[in-house]
């Protein structure tokens, strides 16, 4: 059976809940996750979507399949952008005040996918860093790339400063005391500097 590219959403375990959308190679009932090397045996198709094939018809290992590979994954980002959401998480925070949450260790494949749906470009991190992002780390610490390395001006925007006050408001219910704590800190941050330029 030939290899096919989806975007798929898939319902792991017996009571699982639909995630997704996802990357995949599917080969016969194995899909390799991102094309591989993890992967999954598929027993029951019922559990998978299948919503968007993506053709490569070069000859696989050549150049000009690899060069395809690359492209499917650029399409794919447009296709399935991540999505804002605003929960007790690590993640990026927009100049607009969108929060993008990211599990722990996966802020530099966030940052990837970001740079290049919000700004066309595949220097992840530091376009971030050029268009005013901040990372807020998995314990509510902030880094906001461009004011820590002094490269621009106090530029944290109203949006994001409301974000966090959000993120503050909601980690407060949660009782997640680190969180507070991290986000707290980075608002006294904010008001002192913002005293202090006015």
């Amino acid at each position: 059976m030939s290899t096919e590219w989806w975007a798929i959403e898939y319902k792991p375990g017996t009571k699982g809940n639909w995630t997704g959308p996802t990357l995949v190679k599917i080969d016969g009932d194995i899909i390799y996750w991102d094309g591989g090397p993890s992967h999954m045996t598929v027993h029951d198709w019922s559990t998978i979507r299948c919503i968007k094939q993506y053709e490569n018809t070069h000859t696989k290992g050549t150049d000009e399949w690899w060069e395809r590979v690359d492209e499917i994954r650029d399409q794919f980002e447009k296709d399935f952008p991540p999505k804002t959401e605003l929960i007790v998480s690590g993640g990026w925070l927009a100049p607009d005040g969108g929060f993008y949450p990211c599990r722990y260790m996966e802020h530099l494949s966030e940052a990837y996918r970001l740079s290049w749906v919000h700004h066309n470009s595949k220097d992840g991190e530091k376009e971030l860093e050029r268009q005013g992002w901040a990372k807020v780390w998995n314990d509510g610490q902030v880094y906001h790339l461009g004011i820590r390395n002094f490269e621009q001006d106090y530029l944290y925007t109203q949006a994001q400063i409301n974000t966090l006050g959000a993120l503050l408001v909601l980690a407060t219910e949660k009782e997640s005391e680190q969180y507070v704590k991290n986000i707290s800190k980075e608002l006294k941050y904010i008001a002192k500097e913002t005293m202090r330029n006015d």
